[in-house]
Protein backbone atom coordinates (compact mmCIF):
# COMPACT_ATOMS: atom_id res chain seq x y z
CA UNK A 1 0.00 0.00 0.00
CA UNK A 2 1.56 3.56 -0.52
CA UNK A 3 0.88 6.70 1.97
CA UNK A 4 -0.29 9.02 -0.83
CA UNK A 5 -3.70 10.29 -0.56
CA UNK A 6 -6.06 9.04 -2.61
CA UNK A 7 -7.95 12.02 -4.70
CA UNK A 8 -11.45 10.82 -6.21
CA UNK A 9 -12.33 12.61 -9.04
CA UNK A 10 -15.74 14.65 -10.06
CA UNK A 11 -17.42 18.21 -10.14
CA UNK A 12 -15.13 21.21 -9.40
CA UNK A 13 -16.55 23.05 -5.98
CA UNK A 14 -18.92 25.88 -6.93
CA UNK A 15 -18.32 29.39 -7.64
CA UNK A 16 -18.57 31.16 -4.27
CA UNK A 17 -20.63 34.37 -4.84
CA UNK A 18 -20.20 36.96 -8.14
CA UNK A 19 -19.20 33.76 -10.66
CA UNK A 20 -22.63 31.92 -10.05
CA UNK A 21 -26.06 33.07 -12.29
CA UNK A 22 -28.40 34.56 -9.80
CA UNK A 23 -30.85 31.83 -8.63
CA UNK A 24 -34.12 34.70 -9.26
CA UNK A 25 -33.95 33.87 -13.12
CA UNK A 26 -35.02 30.13 -12.39
CA UNK A 27 -38.85 31.80 -11.07
CA UNK A 28 -41.11 32.09 -14.07
CA UNK A 29 -41.82 36.06 -13.68
CA UNK A 30 -38.07 36.47 -13.95
CA UNK A 31 -37.32 34.21 -17.26
CA UNK A 32 -37.77 35.32 -21.26
CA UNK A 33 -41.11 35.17 -22.53
CA UNK A 34 -41.04 32.29 -24.99
CA UNK A 35 -40.96 33.06 -28.42
CA UNK A 36 -44.58 33.63 -29.77
CA UNK A 37 -45.85 30.29 -32.23
CA UNK A 38 -46.09 30.19 -36.12
CA UNK A 39 -48.94 31.61 -37.45
CA UNK A 40 -51.32 28.89 -38.29
CA UNK A 41 -51.07 29.10 -42.20
CA UNK A 42 -47.50 28.04 -41.53
CA UNK A 43 -48.05 24.89 -39.70
CA UNK A 44 -49.00 21.88 -41.37
CA UNK A 45 -51.84 20.00 -40.06
CA UNK A 46 -51.69 17.33 -37.11
CA UNK A 47 -52.52 13.57 -38.35
CA UNK A 48 -55.10 13.25 -36.22
CA UNK A 49 -56.19 16.94 -36.65
CA UNK A 50 -56.71 17.98 -32.90
CA UNK A 51 -55.48 21.44 -32.36
CA UNK A 52 -51.92 20.95 -30.67
CA UNK A 53 -51.39 22.36 -26.93
CA UNK A 54 -51.37 26.43 -26.37
CA UNK A 55 -48.07 27.42 -25.36
CA UNK A 56 -48.32 28.19 -21.44
CA UNK A 57 -47.87 32.24 -20.40
CA UNK A 58 -46.66 33.42 -17.10
CA UNK A 59 -50.16 33.35 -14.90
CA UNK A 60 -50.56 34.79 -11.33
CA UNK A 61 -50.57 31.19 -8.95
CA UNK A 62 -54.20 32.51 -7.92
CA UNK A 63 -55.22 32.26 -11.63
CA UNK A 64 -53.95 28.77 -12.33
CA UNK A 65 -54.80 27.26 -8.88
CA UNK A 66 -58.47 28.53 -10.02
CA UNK A 67 -58.33 26.41 -13.26
CA UNK A 68 -57.38 23.53 -11.90
CA UNK A 69 -58.90 20.51 -13.63
CA UNK A 70 -62.14 19.18 -11.66
CA UNK A 71 -62.11 15.15 -11.13
CA UNK A 72 -64.66 13.91 -14.09
CA UNK A 73 -67.63 11.89 -12.48
CA UNK A 74 -67.34 8.23 -11.81
CA UNK A 75 -68.87 5.90 -14.35
CA UNK A 76 -70.13 2.52 -14.37
CA UNK A 77 -68.34 0.05 -16.46
CA UNK A 78 -72.02 -0.72 -17.73
CA UNK A 79 -72.93 2.36 -18.19
CA UNK A 80 -71.03 3.18 -20.98
CA UNK A 81 -70.15 -0.20 -22.83
CA UNK A 82 -73.03 -3.24 -21.37
CA UNK A 83 -70.36 -5.09 -20.17
CA UNK A 84 -69.58 -5.60 -16.12
CA UNK A 85 -66.87 -6.93 -14.49
CA UNK A 86 -66.85 -11.09 -12.73
CA UNK A 87 -64.28 -12.11 -10.62
CA UNK A 88 -63.98 -15.47 -9.43
CA UNK A 89 -61.47 -18.19 -8.22
CA UNK A 90 -59.87 -21.08 -10.52
CA UNK A 91 -57.58 -23.78 -9.91
CA UNK A 92 -54.25 -22.83 -10.89
CA UNK A 93 -54.06 -25.98 -13.30
CA UNK A 94 -57.32 -25.07 -14.95
CA UNK A 95 -56.63 -21.45 -15.41
CA UNK A 96 -53.27 -22.46 -16.99
CA UNK A 97 -54.86 -24.76 -18.84
CA UNK A 98 -57.76 -22.33 -20.42
CA UNK A 99 -55.15 -19.84 -21.21
CA UNK A 100 -53.28 -22.33 -23.19
CA UNK A 101 -56.22 -23.35 -24.95
CA UNK A 102 -56.96 -19.66 -25.66
CA UNK A 103 -53.66 -19.23 -26.83
CA UNK A 104 -53.47 -22.06 -29.28
CA UNK A 105 -57.13 -21.53 -31.02
CA UNK A 106 -58.18 -17.53 -30.42
CA UNK A 107 -57.22 -16.83 -33.80
CA UNK A 108 -59.14 -20.05 -34.84
CA UNK A 109 -62.50 -19.40 -33.01
CA UNK A 110 -62.48 -15.32 -33.67
CA UNK A 111 -61.87 -14.96 -29.88
CA UNK A 112 -61.46 -11.30 -30.05
CA UNK A 113 -59.69 -11.54 -26.20
CA UNK A 114 -59.26 -13.89 -22.98
CA UNK A 115 -62.80 -12.61 -21.81
CA UNK A 116 -64.52 -12.94 -24.92
CA UNK A 117 -63.29 -16.58 -24.95
CA UNK A 118 -64.43 -16.95 -20.98
CA UNK A 119 -67.69 -15.52 -21.84
CA UNK A 120 -68.67 -17.99 -24.49
CA UNK A 121 -67.61 -20.84 -22.42
CA UNK A 122 -69.89 -19.61 -19.32
CA UNK A 123 -72.94 -18.97 -22.21
CA UNK A 124 -72.29 -22.60 -23.50
CA UNK A 125 -72.49 -23.84 -20.29
CA UNK A 126 -75.29 -22.22 -19.39
CA UNK A 127 -77.19 -23.06 -22.26
CA UNK A 128 -76.79 -26.97 -21.30
CA UNK A 129 -77.89 -26.08 -18.34
CA UNK A 130 -81.42 -24.12 -19.33
CA UNK A 131 -82.19 -26.91 -21.72
CA UNK A 132 -81.65 -30.02 -19.30
CA UNK A 133 -83.63 -28.24 -16.35
CA UNK A 134 -86.10 -26.14 -18.20
CA UNK A 135 -84.81 -22.73 -17.93
CA UNK A 136 -84.18 -19.29 -18.89
CA UNK A 137 -84.02 -19.07 -15.05
CA UNK A 138 -85.29 -15.58 -13.50
CA UNK A 139 -83.59 -13.58 -10.81
CA UNK A 140 -80.42 -13.24 -12.64
CA UNK A 141 -79.85 -9.78 -11.30
CA UNK A 142 -80.26 -10.29 -7.23
CA UNK A 143 -77.20 -10.92 -4.98
CA UNK A 144 -75.69 -14.36 -4.93
CA UNK A 145 -74.82 -15.90 -1.39
CA UNK A 146 -71.69 -15.15 -0.12
CA UNK A 147 -69.06 -16.72 1.74
CA UNK A 148 -67.81 -20.46 1.43
CA UNK A 149 -70.33 -23.02 0.89
CA UNK A 150 -72.33 -25.03 3.80
CA UNK A 151 -71.89 -28.56 3.22
CA UNK A 152 -72.51 -31.40 5.05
Amino acid sequence: MTDAPRKIGGLAPRAAGGDAPPLGRLLRENREAAPAAPAPAEVAPAVDETPAPVAATAKPAATRAARKPKAAPKRSATADTGKGTVTFYMPNDDRARARATFKATAHLEGDESFSDFLTKAVNAEVERRELEHGGPFAGGDTPLPTGRPMRS
